[in-house]
């Protein structure tokens, strides 16, 4: 369309002579792919750092009527109800480092402004929940000044029947928006399986397909994908620039698609075997993760001897 107007959340759109009638629902939230396609930098010198915090990559609606539309037509607001909340308005608010400059850095979401915003933003009605208020959520929840995590891991090692009390501070399933590969969103009560992880969820990092094709044996020693916050503080220390600077933003969004992050103050081993305190789960390591280039594409890293993935890979941090 060709329009000088701010479009704002919840703006319903008209098509004259058709009965055609759509209602803003977001932004469009953009993939490391469009640096690809454009061949733009990653992290803050490309274009999708550039859009997704100025909401300049288009918007999504919601077809409220069916109807016709063609090349000329003239597409008429015939509604607002949010005049507040314009679409780069919200994207300052989300996605312009307002809360975390690292988080601008990243182009992730964070808050800087009221509760009271973040809760009217939250109650929108017709803001999608894709993306968008699923992330304001998460903020809300994390909406703390430092962690407080509850002991729950407990590593038995053969010498002796207690060993390192580890402290879990998130647990993660597949989340379903498309745009991310290794999206993932936090899951109450989870129930870890055999050659699965988390009920409930697809293999950890790959599709059911996908997964289904791998060998019995490697699903099995390859069901869930565990992290330290140890691990993250190593590779913070690194001073990337496009990753997060705090604890809090690792637990609030996973940078390597992990299913577990613990507080782990010892060493992990091959062949440790660890213990759900109240629970009949148990875990044994099997290997280090082996990272792939959707590391660097999904923390917006260079690629090669500067890019996370060559970073992490020769120290087991991944």
């Amino acid at each position: 369309v060709d329009s000088d107007d701010d479009v704002c959340i919840g703006d319903i759109y008209e098509v004259p002579g058709s009965t055609l009638k759509l209602r803003v629902t977001s932004p469009r939230k953009t993939t490391r792919h469009l640096d690809i396609t454009n061949k733009t930098l990653p992290g803050t010198k490309g274009i999708c750092h550039l859009v997704t915090s100025t909401a300049m990559a288009g918007w999504f609606c919601e077809v409220l009527s069916e109807g016709n539309m063609s090349e000329g037509d003239e597409f008429v607001l015939v509604e607002r109800p949010q005049p507040k909340w314009t679409l780069q308005e919200l994207a300052l608010a989300i996605y312009g480092g307002e809360g975390d400059s690292s988080a601008y850095i990243r182009c992730k979401p964070s808050w800087g402004r009221s509760m009271e915003e973040l809760e009217e933003l939250i109650a929108l009605p017709y803001l999608a929940d894709c993306g968008w208020k699923q992330k304001l959520e998460t903020i809300k929840r994390h909406n703390i000044e430092r962690l407080q995590p509850i002991p729950y891991f407990t590593k038995y090692l053969p010498s002796h029947n207690e060993g390192t009390v580890a402290s879990v501070l998130g647990v993660y399933g597949r989340g379903k928006d498309d745009d991310e590969y290794m999206h993932r969103v936090q899951v109450e009560n989870a129930t870890f399986q055999p050659l699965q992880g988390i009920k409930g969820h697809s293999f950890w990092h790959m599709y059911g397909e996908g997964a289904l094709e791998m060998k019995t044996i490697e699903r099995s020693q390859r069901a869930v994908l565990l992290q330290t916050v140890q691990n993250y503080r190593k590779i913070m220390q690194a001073n990337f620039e496009c990753f997060p600077e705090t604890e809090m933003d690792v637990v609030l969004d996973p940078c390597f698609g992990e299913q577990l992050i613990i507080d782990c103050p010892d060493d992990i081993c091959l062949g440790d075997v660890w213990a759900v305190t109240g629970s009949t789960a148990r875990f044994r390591v099997t290997s280090p993760r082996k990272p792939c280039n959707e590391i660097d594409n999904r923390n917006g890293a260079m690629y090669g001897p500067r890019g996370l993935r060559l970073f992490t890979l020769p120290r087991g941090l991944a």
